[in-house]
């Protein structure tokens, strides 16, 4: 059969998409459990090369890795590894519900159904015992609170919530996964770059997002704070009571027919949120409007008699109504949304000593000449400021020489710079200077001479990362027991395989990653040096190692050295946020996973790991690879590595159906192939060279003609001669 012949015919097949799935359907999914209990103890893994415990080796794994990589479905993934991996574990194990669970999965994907992973997933958690260990280290806390001489009033409600803790646990959960979604991990480190990369990523930010994405998160919080205060009785009988009248007077509006009456019976969570948008409101109309701000300090100032000294911490008399209305007016006028402002320099008089200066001298006098009505216009222009760092600049237009003057110490000249720069990178809209400045300043009191431009991840930003991963890999919205079982429920029956696991994990850290890879690539050298410090390693011995990584890295992810690399990462990051672009990663995240499909990547990648084996030892790189892998070379390696992982494209699952070669002599061959490795098949024949694809499918049919090409009902005999591509193309692997 000629050329022209042949590739009609997989054109026909790669065009034919209305055919019914393949592969999984084709399967028996059984698998015998009795088999025969390997002795490990006297065993020792890779004493024969690629095998790591009998039957099970290194080249049979990358087989397997390859087929969950473009599995159907998660189920289909789970019934796989039950396949060949559920008798080892449950003979190793000795846990019955291996076998039960693996038994459920098989029998579904027999009858074509979806395994009820829902009940195995909650039976998982109520023998796991997490609910019953979290409340009762809850109740224990209770306790300790009940126990002490100085009893808190509370504690008998803390008893109570006590007994709702993973119900508590899942309401927060939601609010953390709705600020990650908004944020990001970077600012939940725990650490000060954390903290810096927080302000970098609010400053990028207008107003109304942050005013938006606030009020959404405390709408939610303070309904569920109602929801409690319900499901708690605490307006029947708890400390609610005495508080009921204030409440209402500084929550509601007036008329309204109070918070406890508004939560009687059985309000809805939307009836709760209504509740909490009214409160929010009503504590937002105490800044702007009249009326609402006398209702509230009116009883402020009955709540402290003037012995309190409150007329000289806010300079007005609020237990008289001129005061007070004195009071209101300045606040309202202060944060009324058609107030203008004229920012004038403050400047602190030289006739007073700033370290003997002391609050509240006069009435109302926050610093000499700067009153609380001074104070409230200031804060009412920044809170009418476009963003952050608008308000950021407000605050140097008012009192950047008062900072210099009052942060200035003797011992640290840098004082005056960092605030000169951060006041111009305030003006500027820099908001990558501002990060840089925050870290000057912030990480030398933390971690000493620990380089400003050096991220390492801390353990909690590690497991936010991991955590935000899970959330978006399973589209959870909040964390309580039944939610997460229902969402593996319907991840395990979705089109997910190991190759969108991967693909999710791999964009979730270099989401992180590449922002900290950029600092590094900005102060390559001086990091460097500060390294090889702390490794307590010579100056050559370290560059060695470094650049070894350095050029494995480079060659993992195609580029022909550092520096491309690092130019690549610059010119992909967000100026606003300082946080790697969308285009950035999904590239980096692509690049990573080319080692599966290209031969000549993987092959570069281990000749950049060749000197990691020490001379001296006489063991090569090729000797290790032997070893674990089993193959020969390292040619052989990669090359086995390109033909399994032929269906590494993301390709839509009405595209993916199988193709099934079987030879039609005696020895019992087949190879499984997807319309993607077709299409780069069909790709290959038609250019000057031949793919890796396309070469081993035609070496395949060279030394096993004739041949039977099997694709869902059809079936097609074909004789192809060896003679026919050797001669017209040259082969390349």
């Amino acid at each position: 059969m000629d050329f022209a012949l042949c590739s009609a015919i997989f054109l026909v097949l790669a065009s034919s998409t209305n055919a019914s799935p393949s592969g999984s359907a084709s399967l028996a999914w059984t698998v015998h459990w009795n088999i025969e209990v390997p002795n490990l103890e006297s065993y020792e893994p890779f004493s024969t090369p690629g095998v790591i415990i009998p039957n099970v080796n290194v080249s049979q794994l990358i087989k397997n890795v390859a087929t969950l990589w473009d599995a159907e479905s998660f189920q289909e993934m789970s019934g796989l590894v039950c396949m060949w991996y559920g008798p080892y574990a449950y003979v190793l194990l000795a846990d019955e519900s291996i076998k039960e669970e693996c038994d459920a999965i098989l029998t579904a994907l027999q009858s074509g159904e979806d395994a009820e992973v829902e009940d195995i997933c909650l039976s998982l958690f109520e023998s796991a015992g997490i609910e019953t260990a979290a409340t009762d280290t809850a109740l224990q806390t209770a306790a300790e609170c009940s126990s002490d001489e100085d009893e808190d009033p509370l504690c008998d409600t803390e008893t109570e919530l006590a007994e709702h803790t993973l119900d508590i646990i899942g309401r927060i959960s939601r609010i953390a996964f709705n600020v990650l979604e908004w944020l990001d991990p970077s600012p939940f480190s725990g650490d000060v770059f954390g903290a810096c990369s927080g302000v970098r990523m609010l400053l990028g930010m207008d107003n109304s997002e942050i005013e938006s994405e606030i009020t959404t998160q405390i709408t939610l919080a303070l309904a569920d704070v109602l929801d409690y205060l319900n499901i708690l009785e605490l307006c029947a009988d708890g400390p609610l009571i005495d508080l009921e009248d204030l409440l209402d007077l500084v929550l509601l509006p007036e008329g309204h027919e109070g918070l406890c009456a508004s939560i009687d019976g059985s309000p809805t969570d939307n009836d709760y949120r209504d509740i909490a948008e009214l409160i929010l409101a009503t504590l937002e109309s105490i800044l702007v409007h009249q009326d609402q701000c006398l209702r509230v300090f009116v009883v402020v100032g009955q709540m402290f008699d003037e012995s309190i000294g409150l007329l000289h911490m806010v300079g007005y008399n609020l237990n008289q109504t001129e005061g007070l209305e004195d009071f209101c007016t300045q606040l309202t006028t202060s944060f009324a949304v058609d107030e203008s402002y004229t920012p004038a320099e403050y400047t602190f008089p030289e006739n007073e000593n700033f370290a003997e200066w002391a609050l509240f001298q006069q009435p109302g006098e926050i610093l000499p000449g700067f009153m609380t009505s001074d104070l409230l216009e200031f804060i009412g222009a920044i809170a009418r400021s476009d963003s952050l760092l608008a308000g950021g600049d407000l605050v140097c237009d008012v009192f950047q020489s008062f900072l210099i003057m009052a942060m200035e110490d003797p011992s640290e000249s840098a004082v005056e710079t960092h605030i000169s720069d951060l006041c111009t990178a305030f003006t500027a809209s820099n908001t990558g200077d501002v990060e840089s400045i925050c870290r000057e300043l912030l990480v030398p009191m933390e971690y000493g001479d620990h380089p400003p431009s050096l991220r390492i991840p801390t353990i909690p930003y590690v497991v936010v990362t991991g955590a935000n991963m899970l959330r978006e890999l399973l589209h959870l919205h909040i964390a309580t027991v039944e939610d997460v079982c229902h969402a593996v429920d319907v991840f395990h029956h979705s089109s997910s395989n190991l190759q969108s696991v991967v693909r999710t994990a791999l964009n979730a850290y270099l989401t992180e990653g590449l922002p900290i890879a950029g600092g590094l690539c900005e102060d390559y050298g001086h990091i460097m040096l500060y390294l090889q410090c702390q490794s307590g390693m010579d100056m050559e011995e370290f560059s060695s190692m470094t650049d070894m990584i350095s050029d494995a890295i480079v060659a993992l992810l195609g580029f022909s050295d550092r520096d491309a690399f690092c130019s690549k990462v610059g010119e992909g990051m967000d100026e606003a946020t300082g946080r790697a672009e969308t285009a950035l990663v999904s590239q980096i995240v692509d690049e990573s996973l080319a080692f599966l499909t290209d031969s000549q990547r993987c092959e570069d990648i281990f000749d950049a790991l060749e000197p990691l084996m020490p001379e001296e030892t006489g063991v090569t790189l090729t000797d290790m690879v032997h070893l674990i892998t089993g193959f020969e070379t390292i040619e052989d390696t990669c090359g086995q590595r390109d033909i399994e992982m032929c269906g590494v494209d993301n390709i839509p699952a009405n595209f993916r159906d199988t193709v099934r070669w079987s030879v039609s002599q005696d020895e019992d061959v087949t190879i499984d192939l997807t319309i993607p490795s077709l299409i780069r098949f069909l790709t290959g024949l038609f250019t000057d060279h031949l793919t890796s694809d396309t070469f081993h499918i035609l070496q395949f049919a060279c030394l096993h003609s004739p041949i039977k090409i099997e694709y869902n009902s059809y079936i097609i005999t074909s004789l192809l001669g060896c003679f026919t591509f050797t001669d017209l193309f040259p082969i390349s692997s």
